[in-house]
């Protein structure tokens, strides 16, 4: 079938099936049909605009939650980060304890040289009654005691200083 239009707007059968003489489908046979082939056509249309908003729904949805993948994504990436900060903080504490556990023992080795620098050698016996220039190594001399001393106590009663109590 095909139709043609001419310049004054009419359509024009050029077809031997549908020419005035043998025509089997009438004016309104073909009305009726070309009235369904519209309706089908908008329904067609309707549904195609239904899909098509379907498929931007879609297509937005999508976009969301590839959003929303590359967040997790990200988040998933600071949460490491942020597990592997706390194991970083504990480890820190730990040495933070280590050092002033090792600051200590500095402070208390410092200590302990200087009391042993103030200390008299072994070999040093002035102070207690031995004379390095009396001593000899040929022999032994006589040893000498003292006589202890009775002193008084600011209150008046005697102190004994060596010896037995004589009263």
């Amino acid at each position: 079938m095909c139709l043609v239009a001419h310049v004054s707007s009419e359509v024009c059968y050029e077809s031997s099936y549908f020419s005035d003489e043998n025509s089997s489908i009438d004016d309104i046979a073909l009305d009726n049909e070309y009235d369904k082939l519209c309706k089908m056509s908008l329904k067609i249309i309707t549904k195609n605009k239904k899909l098509k908003a379907t498929r931007n729904s879609l297509e937005n949805e999508l976009r969301e939650l590839k959003d929303k993948l590359s967040t997790l994504e990200k988040n998933k990436g600071v949460d490491l980060d942020c597990a592997k900060c706390h194991v970083l903080k504990i480890e820190n504490e730990k040495l933070k304890d280590e050092s002033t556990r090792l600051n200590k023992f500095e402070k208390s080795t410092h200590c302990l040289n200087e009391m042993i620098s103030n200390q008299k050698p072994s070999g040093d016996k002035l102070g207690l009654g031995f004379n390095s220039f009396e001593a000899s190594s040929s022999g032994t001399k006589e040893i000498k005691f003292v006589k202890a001393q009775k002193k008084a106590y600011s209150d008046g009663g005697p102190i004994n200083m060596g010896g037995p109590l004589n009263d």
